[in-house]
């Protein structure tokens, strides 16, 4: 799994993982041409459009989750 640039990201709401110059990387998803940060973990509501703040450069796919040992 490369960084792609973020032109190629998807737009129909699929978590991945993006990188931001200032802010480093993250979790997020992309709804039409916004950004919106994914909130784990059951937190307060903080999800917000960071496409006014932040400009994410490139982007790549969240691994697997780690499987049950058997």
């Amino acid at each position: 799994m490369d960084w792609q640039p973020i032109e190629t990201a998807p737009k129909d709401g699929t978590l991945v993982l993006v990188f931001e110059a200032s802010q480093g990387v993250a979790v997020a998803c992309q709804n039409g041409e916004t950004w919106y940060l994914d909130v784990p973990w059951n937190a307060p509501d903080l999800s917000q459009d960071f496409s006014m703040y932040y400009a994410p450069t490139h982007w790549m796919p969240l691994p697997p989750p780690p499987t049950s040992p058997s």
